[in-house]
């Protein structure tokens, strides 16, 4: 029928809880927070990471986890910029979001604006390979599919961090993944699956 399929649609976007204390809501909902609850506001745009999918969930848990406070941040892949955007709301100190996709980097300032970041969020089109190799990072995260973190193995692991959280890999795909890393001097620490 004719209507306004995208009004449509943003009325079945609902806020939702992921973890402990993270609460993401779309800018026209409203909730209650708890005083030990944070929340980002973003709307789903054509970036990827509305904390929807279980590859973003999965990301999200995990930084509750091990962002303890103080800690500096590459979000690799940023899309909406949600995993860096999190980790400063847990505690980290600064976060910096690369992606090769312009239109990306947009939705996540415009996403990083409406959540009241400053400085301490640095969202930019690059590659790896683009930062400054001596730039170190305590905590490295990427959110991406297998044949990317297989293509990008090398890189990631050539970065100066204390831990790498990677997600996107389907159950069958893990091995080869693992792999890819463990020939690059990398060993897993832990693993999680959702869904």
């Amino acid at each position: 029928p004719h209507q306004d399929w995208n009004r449509l649609w943003a009325t079945s976007v609902k806020p939702f809880r992921v973890g402990r204390r993270l609460v993401i809501r779309p800018s026209w909902e409203s909730v209650h927070l708890e005083p030990h609850q944070i929340e980002i506001i973003l709307d789903p745009k054509q970036a990827f990471g509305t904390g929807h999918h279980a590859t973003t969930r999965l990301m999200l848990a995990w930084l509750e986890d091990v962002v303890q406070g103080g800690e500096t941040l590459l979000d690799v892949g940023t899309g909406s910029g949600i995993l860096a955007m999190t980790a400063i709301r847990l505690g980290a100190e600064r976060a910096v979001g690369i992606d090769h996709d312009p239109v990306a980097i947009d939705c996540a300032r415009e996403a990083a604006l409406v959540n009241g970041f400053g400085p301490e969020l640095i969202l930019q089109c690059a590659e790896i390979r683009d930062l400054d190799p001596s730039r170190s990072f305590r905590l490295v995260v990427a959110n991406l599919d297998q044949r990317t973190l297989i293509s990008l193995a090398e890189e990631l692991a050539s970065r100066s961090f204390d831990r790498l959280l990677v997600s996107g890999v389907l159950s069958d795909q893990g091995t080869e993944v693992a792999g890819a890393f463990a020939a690059a001097g990398l060993y897993i620490g832990g693993q999680r699956e959702e869904d």
